[in-house]
C-alpha cells in the first residue's frame, strides 16, 4: 500500500482535498483522476449512511467495464480520507469479471478485453451477464459498547 503525506488537518474547508486532486492531476498526467472522482461519490456515499458512526469498513463491487484501477482507487481512498471521520477505515474493492453468455452457442465466456464475441464460435449475439457493476455492498459501523 503507497505511503500518503497528509496535506491538512481537516479544517481547512476542504482545501486539502482541493490541493490533492490537483497534485493527482499534475503528478500522474491525468492518470487516476477516473479513480478519484469514482472514490469521490464513494465517499459522500458513506458519509452520508455513517449517520455519525464511525465506519470501520467498506466493500465495494466494481465491474470490469468500469475500467477503475484498483491500486489507484484504494490510493485515492486513503488520500480523501485521512483526516477526516473515515480515516483508518478500510476500502475492500471487489473486482467483477465482464462475462458474456452466447445466445447462439450457449457457451459462457470470461472478457479480458471489451470485445462482445463468443470465444468458442465467435457469434456476436451474445449478453452481459456482468461487469458493469458498481456499487457499495456493505458499511460496516462501529459498534457501541455500552
Amino acid at each position: 500500500m503507497p505511503t500518503v503525506r497528509r496535506l491538512g488537518n481537516g479544517t481547512d474547508g476542504g482545501l486539502a482535498n482541493d490541493n490533492l486532486r490537483q497534485r493527482c492531476v499534475t503528478t500522474t498526467g491525468g492518470q487516476g483522476v477516473h479513480e478519484l472522482a469514482v472514490c469521490e461519490a464513494i465517499v459522500d456515499t458513506v458519509t452520508r449512511h455513517a449517520d455519525g458512526q464511525r465506519v470501520e469498513r467498506v466493500e465495494v463491487r466494481i465491474g470490469h467495464f468500469r475500467q477503475v484501477v484498483p491500486d489507484s482507487l484504494l490510493f485515492s481512498w486513503q488520500l480523501l480520507t485521512d483526516g477526516t471521520d473515515l480515516g483508518g477505515c478500510e476500502l475492500v474493492v471487489d473486482h467483477v469479471p465482464a462475462v458474456i453468455d452466447c445466445g447462439a452457442c450457449g457457451a459462457q465466456t470470461t472478457l479480458d478485453l471489451p470485445i462482445m464475441l463468443c470465444r468458442s464460435c465467435d457469434s456476436t449475439e451474445v449478453t452481459l451477464v456482468s461487469g458493469e457493476e458498481f456499487l457499495i455492498a456493505s458499511i460496516d459501523r462501529a459498534r457501541e459498547v455500552c
